[in-house]
């Protein structure tokens, strides 16, 4: 066989080996991810994640799925998030998803691009950062995200007389901290 015959032989092989090859490794990666993201180690890793960013305790319960579509990260039906010696949480949400970065995660590092939150109860009273040093820091210090999204939630303002503010949706893009980013906000009531 002359060398031509054999390329193309070859090429004939080879050409419909690349999808299936794309396809195996591609499957391979999504078992590895979920595997990883479904055992309590992803899941705690994930929650101790959100926690520092935040800065308190966040603890992710009931249901938690892995999503591949359309980013890679975690979705689930409780993030509560209740400071040390506070009474009540300061926040509680009923759903969340979790948008991890890619590139990070192939290194051994977890880097959140965005959570959205559905439903659920937010107290800014009850906003504890613990600092070293400092007994109680009620300064909310909000980290560096792509992304927030918070929809239909409650915002509980305590006093002589408690105020409930329904927040229909409110959207945070490109923050970072000491500079201005863009927002929206959707209002539906006071109660």
């Amino acid at each position: 066989m002359n060398d031509s015959k054999q390329i193309r032989w070859r090429r004939w092989y080879l050409l419909p080996a690349i999808p299936l090859l794309l396809v195996v490794l591609l499957g391979g990666a999504y078992l590895l991810l979920d595997n990883w993201l479904e055992s309590a180690g992803g899941r705690d890793a994930l929650a101790q994640e959100l926690g520092q960013r935040i800065g308190m305790p966040v603890s992710l319960e009931g249901d938690f799925n892995v999503m591949l579509w359309p980013s890679v990260g975690a979705s689930g039906d409780r993030l509560l998030i209740m400071p040390g010696e506070q009474q009540g949480p300061f926040l509680l949400a009923n759903g969340y998803q979790v948008s991890i970065a890619l590139r990070p995660l192939l290194e051994k590092r977890l880097v959140i691009e965005s959570l959205s939150l559905q439903g659920g109860e937010l107290s800014p009273q009850r906003y504890q950062r613990p600092e070293a040093g400092a007994e109680r820091n009620t300064e909310i210090d909000l980290p560096e995200i792509d992304r927030l999204e918070i929809r239909d939630f409650q915002l509980l303002f305590q006093g002589e007389q408690d105020t409930r503010l329904a927040v229909k949706r409110f959207e945070l893009t490109g923050f970072a901290s000491g500079q201005t980013a863009p927002y929206s906000l959707q209002i539906d009531s006071l109660a």
